[in-house]
């Protein structure tokens, strides 16, 4: 997966976040979706708007914005800001057709730096 810790991403310039697709067979429909954690705080923002789907294996996220959900189930947009305590959790849903859903999630091993151009 990458970012996995040391890198350094830009506000404003494109970063195409990885993955590999490993362990159980994924269903069809199987997808990813990709957090931003700051400092610990592990549902930060969400990336991404829809899942990706886990054989695409990258996301290209422009550096700018991530989204939160709030329990009342609005929507808000929030900046990026510049730090060193960054890590991306991934979240791939590999069985939809199950219930509860078979998920497996993967984080950044170490953290990475957002700065300005």
């Amino acid at each position: 997966m990458t970012p996995n810790g040391g890198e350094i991403l830009t506000i404003g310039s494109p970063y195409t976040i990885t993955w590999q697709t490993k362990g159980p067979s994924p269903s069809s429909d199987a997808y990813v979706n990709i957090f931003l954690e700051k400092e610990g705080v592990v549902e930060f923002g969400r990336l991404n708007e829809f899942g990706v789907p886990a054989s695409q294996g990258s996301f290209t996220w422009g550096v700018s914005q991530y989204f939160v959900d709030t329990q009342e189930g609005a929507r808000t947009y929030h900046q990026v800001e510049t730090g060193d305590k960054y890590r991306i959790r991934l979240i791939y849903i590999f069985n939809t057709e199950s219930q509860p859903v078979e998920s497996v999630e993967d984080f950044s091993d170490d953290y990475f730096s957002i700065i300005t151009d």
